[in-house]
């Protein structure tokens, strides 16, 4: 598995750095292209023409590393207004999961907020019952209450409503 992994590299730096292929603007300046973890990656395709320069790249690397594109275990949402069909028989859904996020046409799912609720609320429930001191709980919030917000935030801003929430748990910690 690792030397699949590491032959991956080529594609993922092809595919992010191919003049054509328009990925999707992140908050702040960055755009992303191509993310991967282990043999799972997700193409940020703004366009069909861009999905068929990925297409064109992938097809480059399948011929010389025997990969093969797994359209049964596919799938494609669109963003905006990117209705295109694509040049694959890959289905489009309402909503996608990648890397733990679930992204939907608008963009982070709000199931996604909730969860980064959830795990903060753990996380400051857990540690509640231990009489920490003020420098320990700043340690807690910091490395467990927030990690999940944090991860999360790089890819989308905070609802102001799950800030005022996440804000509202550390203030009663």
């Amino acid at each position: 598995m690792a030397l699949f992994v590491l032959s991956l590299d080529p594609l993922l730096r092809a595919v992010a750095s191919h003049p054509r292929i328009r990925g999707f603007p992140m908050p702040g300046q960055d755009t992303i292209v191509v993310s991967a973890y282990a043999d799972d990656i997700s193409v940020f395709a703004r366009n069909a023409s861009s999905f068929r320069e990925f297409l064109a790249i992938f097809d480059i690397y399948a011929s010389l590393s025997g990969a093969q594109l797994n359209a049964a275990k596919s799938r494609a949402m669109r963003f905006g207004s990117f209705n295109d069909q694509l040049p694959l028989p890959i289905p489009f859904v309402d909503a996608v999961r990648v890397l733990g996020i679930t992204f939907e046409q608008r963009g982070v799912s709000q199931r996604t907020w909730n969860e980064v609720v959830k795990r903060t609320t753990n996380a400051l429930s857990s540690a509640a019952h231990f009489g920490l001191s003020m420098a320990t709980k700043v340690t807690v919030v910091k490395t467990r209450a927030y990690a999940f917000a944090c991860y999360v935030a790089r890819v989308a801003i905070v609802p102001r409503r799950t800030a005022n929430r996440l804000s509202s748990l550390v203030g009663c910690f």
